[in-house]
């Protein structure tokens, strides 16, 4: 399942409390009722241009929304909701975690793909880096 039809079936997103993860990245929440804009800001627009940045534009989508999640479930730990909606984005989040260090290398410092020396990150760019 998709993660709009997964939103879809969610009362959470029917009710329009959440963002989808691309929304939720440009306003920098998964909460619509948070995303309360400062002054003239408007929201950016954020487009990989090719499939490295795509992959980590997905891994920190998914890692913001639930990041936000876990938050919104430490004042609310038995919302089954938001505890299914959060698992589901964790999955989608491992799968693009495995699909970024499978293709190009570790981008964190607790990746098990970190087993030999020297680290990836002192041979190559760093994944924040760009190309």
């Amino acid at each position: 399942m998709n993660e709009i039809d997964y939103l879809r079936k969610q009362k959470h997103y029917q009710n329009n409390n959440l963002f989808s993860p691309d929304e939720a990245i440009q306003y920098g929440t998964a909460f619509k009722a948070l995303a309360i804009p400062y002054k003239n800001y408007k929201t950016a627009n954020v487009v990989a241009t090719n499939e490295k940045e795509r992959l980590m534009l997905d891994i920190q989508k998914y890692d913001l929304v639930c990041h936000d999640l876990g938050l919104y479930l430490d004042v609310f730990p038995n919302d089954g909701e938001i505890i299914n909606i959060r698992d589901n984005y964790l999955k989608m989040l491992r799968e693009s975690e495995e699909k970024y260090e499978k293709k190009y290398s570790p981008f964190n410092k607790c990746s098990d793909k970190l087993d030999k020396v020297p680290f990836s990150w002192s041979t190559s760019p760093f994944p924040w880096g760009g190309k």
